[in-house]
């Protein structure tokens, strides 16, 4: 196992970003420069939106091949990562709003211009439906990357027992509800130190393994800030009433939209039946793909949930099929601006 402390971690605990004061808190922005001229003139600039609980680090390799093509913004929503807590709920209109105040502040800041392209991974494709259907105007397209779905846990197979599987990590993905709580509250360096363990654990083995030593170390540092994992819970406890919002929405009409779909399941709860599993996934992603009349959607078989933004071979994969989309759409479109579409 590779020590990921054999560099001091204060050398990571500064942000690679702008921290954007969006009134009484800061929230963490990364934005990279398109490394080259592409041949359409004028691409907008992606947008990430990470999944639950999850900090910037986690797509570093998926920002760095976007960048290849396009400007690209990694963020960090308030109480994870680099951001400073706010006291709002953690649903999806709420997130969406946020952002939304984000972006209208960084554009002053950081000379950025929209309208976007979103792209949402996980839990992050639900706050994205909310962004369209609240700032319509600010949408370019939109990337649903192995997203959510919100009927997901009505289908019979995504039990309610397989949601409290991913919403306590009482797996090889964490701690467990009671240690996080413990963490958050400083109550215990007991729990701290156990949940620094596990998470040098993970980044050694399986997906988050991919990631290059730079964002691993990263991760290490932002593991040291218990407000993640209270804040991730937050969310988990909001995915029903998040889930509603945006079905009163209904349908993203003709926004371009592109839904990437993982079949490589890593991890699945004991008795959970893979076959059922990875029909009702399929099937719950066709129906994400269904919710513009603008849409394509690809699979990658190969993938798992998580090294889809880990993987340098996946996230290349994915920033590819993004730009070779989004430059079909403008061309169709005979303008020089996907903001016309």
């Amino acid at each position: 196992m590779t020590r990921l402390n054999k560099h001091p971690l204060h050398k990571y605990e500064a942000p690679p970003g702008h921290l954007i004061d969006v009134g009484g808190y800061k929230l963490h922005i990364h934005c990279s420069k398109a490394k080259r001229q592409n041949h359409i003139k004028h691409l907008p600039t992606v947008i990430i939106e990470g999944g639950r609980g999850c900090s910037s680090p986690m797509y570093y390799r998926l920002h760095e091949n976007l960048s290849k093509n396009f400007t690209v913004c990694s963020y960090d929503r308030a109480g994870i990562g680099w951001s400073e807590n706010s006291d709002i709920r953690k649903d999806a209109n709420n997130i969406a709003n946020e952002l939304h105040n984000l972006l209208r502040r960084t554009e002053k800041i950081l000379d950025l211009k929209g309208p976007y392209i979103f792209v949402g991974h996980s839990l992050g494709g639900i706050y994205l439906q909310a962004y369209a259907a609240k700032h319509p105007r600010d949408v370019s397209g939109i990337v649903l990357l192995d997203a959510s779905h919100p009927r997901q846990y009505d289908t019979g197979v995504f039990e309610e027992d397989v949601l409290d599987f991913f919403r306590s990590n009482k797996s090889k993905n964490g701690l467990g509800n009671i240690s996080q709580f413990l963490i958050s509250l400083g109550f215990t360096s007991r729990a701290k130190k156990k949940q620094l363990q596990n998470t040098e654990k993970k980044l050694n083995t399986g997906p988050l393994s991919l990631l290059p030593d730079e964002a691993k170390q990263q991760l290490m540092s932002i593991a040291k800030r218990p407000q993640t994992y209270l804040t991730s819970q937050r969310e988990s406890e909001q995915f029903t009433t998040s889930a509603q919002q945006i079905m009163e929405y209904g349908s993203l009409g003709d926004i371009p939209l592109l839904v990437i779909t993982a079949l490589n399941f890593d991890i699945l709860p004991e008795g959970i039946d893979r076959n059922s599993y990875t029909e009702t996934w399929l099937r719950l992603q066709k129906e994400l793909a269904e919710l513009s009349t603008h849409s394509k959607h690809k699979v990658m078989g190969d993938a798992c949930h998580t090294s889809i933004v880990t993987s340098n071979k996946h996230a290349k994969r994915v920033a590819i099929e993004i730009s070779n989309f989004f430059e079909a759409a403008i061309e169709e479109t005979n303008y020089g601006n996907i903001a016309a579409l």
